[in-house]
């Protein structure tokens, strides 16, 4: 009974489809008839196809060929994957068990069908939540992007997957591979209705081999190690003294600059006013007459000013290219994995700004 009253709905869903492509069809064709062109013969034809094939499905479902309905339906879905024939690959897929295929035509059905088949279209959602009660449903993470994931040998997608995977129930085994590294394999018996999380992790990709006479550059190699992380501590130093070089001599021309505007300022007072020049105006208000030193005045705070900014920025600089360096050498890796853990751990190196002060410091045990 539950069987028939099952192929009776199934029934009314490939009666209607067919209906439906019945009217969408002459639509279409009328439409391509306009163009004269090999391409627009070509999709009427293809229609055509498509409407005899749901055609001899529906035939074939009326005398319960279910296996030959089956096989038409698919066909016409090859030509033309449509709304319509979808509902009916659904409804004959539940009636052979194939829950996971049924959910699919489904999800198609309700992202296509006209928005006003309200009844169907909640028709077709309670199917296939149907479909879904025989489903289980998992939460795929993968350690790299851009990998295949298998599910009994099949492709099921690509990592990331942004939406969970539903499967049939029953035994699943799962493996991911990227540039012909593969994870180790993850087998799981799946539960109708469960929901699960699986992650799958692939090895590191494999260095390339060393051309002959060429050796590695590791840190586990105590020598070398040392040696490079000498080199750039001392690299650092140097760029850190340059830095400093720059701001003395930037200081200094800063200072002469400064004793030099005191002088002018000096000369400005006896007919004018020398903040008026600071602020970017004349010595006097008009109509006083100006000053000769106004125009050097001028000059030499602006060349002060320019030369305090670059002087401390230098030194700025090089405090804090001495403290990487310094930094680099103590936290540097070193052969005994433990120790150099402890010390990253263990310093900390930070950069302090307020006001006109500038510094940096570093702080740990060593």
């Amino acid at each position: 009974m539950l069987e028939r009253a099952r192929r009776s709905f199934a029934m009314t869903w490939a009666t209607t489809t067919l209906c439906a492509v019945a009217l969408l069809l002459p639509q279409r064709a009328s439409a391509q008839a306009k163009r004269d062109s090999a391409d627009a013969r070509g999709e009427v034809s293809a229609d055509a196809r498509a409407w005899a094939l749901m055609e001899a499905g529906v035939e074939h479902f009326k005398q319960q060929r279910l296996d030959r309905a089956r096989e038409a339906f698919l066909a016409a879905w090859e030509v033309r994957p449509h709304y319509a024939i979808a509902a009916s690959l659904a409804e004959v897929e539940m009636i052979f068990g194939h829950y996971l295929a049924a959910a699919g035509y489904w999800e198609f059905f309700l992202g296509q069908a006209p928005a006003d088949w309200d009844e169907k279209r909640r028709a077709a959602g309670r199917e296939l939540e149907r479909c879904r009660e025989h489903l289980a449903v998992l939460t795929l993470e993968v350690s790299e992007d851009g990998a295949e994931v298998l599910d009994n040998g099949k492709v099921i997608g690509r990592s990331p997957f942004e939406r969970q995977v539903w499967v049939d129930a029953g035994v699943h085994t799962f493996e991911a591979r990227s540039d012909g590294r593969s994870s180790a394999r993850q087998t799981l018996e799946l539960a109708p209705g469960s929901r699960d999380t699986l992650k799958l992790s692939l090895p590191e990709p494999e260095r390339p081999p060393l051309r002959p006479g060429s050796r590695p550059l590791s840190h586990q190699d105590e020598g070398s190690g040392i040696e490079l992380r000498l080199a750039v501590t001392l690299a650092g130093a140097g760029l850190a003294v340059v830095a400093a070089g720059i701001g003395v001599g930037f200081a200094l021309k800063a200072n002469a600059a400064e004793r030099r505007v005191d002088e002018l300022a000096a000369e400005v007072r006896v007919q004018g006013d020398p903040d008026l020049v600071r602020a970017g105006g004349a010595c006097s208000p008009p109509p006083g007459s100006r000053p000769a030193a106004c125009e050097e005045l001028s000059v030499k705070l602006d060349e002060q000013d320019s030369a305090h900014q670059v002087s401390t920025a230098a030194f700025f600089t090089a405090g804090l290219v001495g403290v990487g360096a310094l930094a680099t050498y103590f936290i540097w890796p070193s052969p005994d994995a433990g120790g150099t853990a402890a010390r990253r751990e263990a310093v900390t190196v930070g950069v302090h700004a307020s006001g006109n002060d500038l510094g940096a410091w570093i702080a740990g045990a060593f």
